[in-house]
């Protein structure tokens, strides 16, 4: 009907009843148009919520959290006279000059003493040859997009591969075991810089596919060692979650305040964790704890393997790091734990009952008692574990805080701390492990 009016134009002579009916009927039009397009977004979110929830959420969890949030961008870069840098290569030139500040790079790379001892550590321990079908089945734990390292490649792909190409893997993996090296091509990563805040960006590290293949493989001997030798105070472990974590403190806190007792709690935040972990550290604390050797010699050689740092579309030099992790390595987590063993250890050995608990690099603990009590044992178990941490070359957050049954208990601790060189800010609410308390 719209048609024949529009067409009825050029022959009937127009009029103001023509014109009306012919508004109504382009009124009409547009409010089905619009109605369809409604309907047919409708569906399309829909099926992007439904098609997300069936690969883990990741993006609608995501979309949530930058939901009405302006697009985040890498933080800016000045040169010496202040003035911001805007040429993608000089860019890319200041931000890793920073990093490899942080890192500790070398010109050259440099094997020191310890390698050697490991490796003959890891000549000592009984190896179980990888075979085809365990190939086959880490092969599909991959997703279909994931971020690639500097060989470009998805491991998934290599399911397409033709007949035997799983034993072939097989033996180039175990050959590399056997060498206890990785070819010298598979070594170089790649760190992504992705926006964080203005004051800096956080770094994910792509490593190779045959490493992550093989990750993926031996993950069950790192499995079994958690399982056995993964310190009380770890929450970060198999069949956890942060938000368990978090729910378990605040409940013992309110608890404490329905029974009338005074409590403290200290959440301490370390600045850029994995940048200040020492290789050698986590290798002698590892070999102390029977921590599967092969799997700690060839993950320590990825976190120590050459990198080039990537922001948008430019890379970086070479760069040979000295110490940090590979966040985004499978090991990672696990290296952690090793990192921080030896200062959580002695703190819970010298003031035990300790409540002193740690996900990662969030370490929370908890006083529970008289005020004086309270304030006697946070400032001394505070004193100790913030100093063993500095020893280790790791660095204190300015976000970290405290928090207190009554604003006087929490000003005294903080002034006390403040007066030893620890700076912790004092607040009534927090944000823990994600969950608001």
């Amino acid at each position: 009907p719209i048609l024949r009016s529009i067409a009825a134009m050029g022959v009937t002579r127009w009029s103001r009843e023509l014109g009306e009916a012919l508004r109504k009927s382009l009124r009409t039009l547009v409010d089905k148009l619009r109605r369809t397009q409604l309907q047919q977004g409708r569906r399309a979110f829909q099926t992007w919520i439904r098609d997300s929830i069936q690969k883990g959420a990741g993006a609608l969890h995501r979309m949530t959290n930058t939901w009405g949030m302006q697009q985040q961008e890498l933080s800016e870069e000045t040169n010496v006279a202040g003035e911001q840098v805007v040429d993608p290569l000089e860019v890319i030139s200041s931000k890793s000059s920073r990093w490899a500040s942080l890192w500790e790079c070398t010109c050259t790379p440099l094997e020191a003493s310890w390698w050697e001892d490991l490796r003959a550590k890891a000549r000592q321990q009984e190896q179980d040859p990888i075979d085809e079908e365990q190939i086959m089945e880490a092969l599909k734990c991959f997703k279909g997009v994931i971020g690639v390292g500097a060989d470009a490649t998805n491991p998934r792909w290599w399911r397409a591969l033709p007949s035997g190409a799983g034993q072939a893997l097989a033996e180039l993996l175990n050959a590399v075991e056997s060498g206890l090296s990785w070819p010298t091509a598979a070594l170089l990563t790649i760190v992504q810089l992705l926006p964080k805040d203005a004051a800096g960006d956080r770094p994910i590290t792509l490593t190779q596919g045959l490493y992550r293949l093989w990750g993926r493989v031996r993950k069950c001997r790192v499995r079994e060692w958690t399982a056995q030798r993964a310190g009380f105070w770890d929450k970060a472990v198999a069949g956890s979650a942060p938000l368990r974590a978090a729910l378990i403190r605040q409940i013992k806190l309110e608890s404490a305040s329905a029974l009338g007792f005074s409590w403290a709690e200290a959440l301490w935040d370390l600045t850029k964790f994995y940048d200040h972990v020492r290789l050698p550290h986590v290798a002698s604390v590892g070999l102390a704890l029977d921590y599967p050797v092969t799997n700690l010699l060839l993950g320590l050689q990825m976190s120590a393997a050459p990198r080039r740092v990537r922001a948008d579309r430019c890379v970086s030099e070479l760069l040979f790091p000295a110490r940090s992790l590979a966040a985004g390595c499978p090991q990672a987590v696990d290296f952690s734990r090793l990192a921080l063993w030896e200062v959580l250890e002695a703190a819970h050995e010298k003031f035990k009952p300790l409540d002193l608990s740690t996900w990662v690099d969030d370490l929370g603990h908890e006083e529970v008692g008289t005020e004086a009590h309270v304030e006697t044992r946070m400032v001394a178990v505070s004193l100790d574990v913030v100093g063993g941490l500095r020893r280790r070359g790791f660095v204190m957050s300015a976000k970290s805080i405290l928090r207190a049954s009554t604003r006087s208990l929490g000003a005294r601790i903080v002034a006390t701390l403040k007066r030893a060189g620890i700076d912790i800010q004092l607040a009534a609410t927090a944000r823990d492990l994600g969950v608001d308390a």
